[in-house]
């Protein structure tokens, strides 16, 4: 995933929502992320980070089970809302 800093202070660490949705566009997972980056003014920095659920055979409303289909179909989006930038001088915005 690809970040773009457009502010003229380098970003150290990002807090964001990470919503999955089905073809109806119904959010069918959402949850809280944060990462540590490091972008300088007016740079872009690409981020390895991923997110995994694994099956609960004991659950049917896990993630996991929530998921299958919509992936499987080749239907399921993401979305990412940044939340809150931190910058490297220490100074938080939030959104």
């Amino acid at each position: 995933m690809w970040f773009a800093n457009s502010s003229a202070k380098r970003v150290s660490a990002v807090a964001l929502v990470v919503s999955i949705k089905d073809a109806f566009g119904d959010v069918i997972l959402s949850g809280d992320s944060k990462l540590d980056v490091n972008i300088r003014p007016g740079g872009t920095e690409y981020s390895q980070s991923f997110l995994i659920w694994e099956d609960n055979q004991f659950m049917s409303d896990d993630p996991y089970s929530k998921m299958i289909g919509p992936v499987t179909a080749g239907t399921a989006k993401a979305e990412v809302a940044i939340k809150k930038v931190v910058y490297q001088d220490g100074t938080v915005e939030s959104y």
